[in-house]
């Protein structure tokens, strides 16, 4: 998915997070993004970097990986993200009501 989310207001990256989050049960994403929730949302990060002027470098960074560098528990933290998108939708869900 290329930019996909780069004409979404904040609510819904919310809702498009969420929606991708319950399609990765069953399959596998590629979503070319510049926005931070989306990446939030991902195993794997893939960019490209400029260490030196002219010469590119591939970078991959695994999101679990960090976290555990962090001293977190990465099974925890992948939950807590998750209870964050629901909660995120959840709100979301409740102002659209009541609205």
């Amino acid at each position: 998915l290329d930019e996909v989310d780069a004409a979404l207001d904040e609510s819904n990256i919310v809702r498009f997070a969420h929606v991708v989050k319950e399609f990765t049960e069953n399959s596998q994403f590629i979503i070319i993004t510049h926005n931070k929730r989306t990446m939030a949302i991902g195993d794997t990060l893939y960019g490209v970097t400029m260490e030196e002027s002219g010469i590119s470098k591939k970078v991959a960074v695994k999101l679990e990986e960090i976290e555990k560098q962090k001293g977190l528990v990465g099974q925890a933290n992948k939950k807590k993200k998750e209870e964050q998108v629901q909660h995120m939708v959840g709100t979301e869900q409740s102002a659209l009501q009541a609205g």
